[in-house]
């Protein structure tokens, strides 16, 4: 992408912002994962978070508790070197967005999180998911 085209992207990104940008962006994604968790009536979800520039999701996780989860993944981003931080880095910074918290399911188990991965994995989406849920140890 052209820096002029970069210009180009930021400049109708800031049209379309609301007045929540001045809050930080960790209350900002945990507002979102608070309302979708209440929308469906539980904190344990099965989650995506979804890049706003391009609406793909590009990362899936799970949780016993989604506002907390998605602040840590906010306010982790200083000590984080995963290609998870770096991008969640990156849209804030260079953007000013937050990711979309996406509720997939309920309630949450390493099955159904691995599930969602797989199938976003089979048709093309771009996961920064480093390893398969059943291989780690739920957070």
């Amino acid at each position: 992408m052209s820096l002029a085209d970069r210009y180009a992207m930021r400049a109708a990104i800031a049209r379309v912002r609301t007045a929540d940008r001045l809050s930080p962006p960790g209350e900002l994604v945990a507002k979102q994962a608070r309302e979708a968790c209440r929308a469906i009536g539980s904190r344990s979800v099965v989650y995506a978070l979804v890049d706003p520039r391009s609406d793909e999701v590009r990362y899936i996780g799970g949780t016993g508790d989604g506002e907390s989860r998605a602040r840590a993944h906010v306010y982790g981003l200083g000590r984080a070197k995963r290609a998870t931080a770096s991008w969640l880095r990156d849209l804030w910074l260079w953007d000013r967005l937050v990711p979309r918290f996406a509720v997939l399911g309920s309630p949450w188990t390493l099955e159904r999180e691995q599930h969602w991965i797989e199938v976003y994995r089979s048709v093309g989406a771009p996961l920064l998911n480093r390893a398969p849920a059943l291989r780690r140890r739920p957070s």
